[in-house]
């Protein structure tokens, strides 16, 4: 299902003169979890600038502590 976007994102890091990919269970990336749900439940375009909102920021502070 996400093959042709492994291997597209495989290409480009190939492009780059050092680059690296590892594996994050969602347990330790809950941000980029939280992201597109709620891109999904979100009927507006949200855009933000230097400071993610209250309930993302939060999220992302418990990624830093993990």
């Amino acid at each position: 299902m996400y093959g042709h976007v492994i291997e597209e994102t495989r290409q480009l890091g190939s492009c780059l003169e050092l680059c690296s990919f590892h594996h994050v269970k969602r347990e330790g990336n809950k941000l980029a979890h939280s992201l597109p749900r709620r891109a999904v439940l979100s009927a507006d375009m949200d855009v933000w600038v230097e400071e993610l909102p209250e309930d993302l920021d939060a999220v992302f502070q418990g990624d830093l502590a993990m």
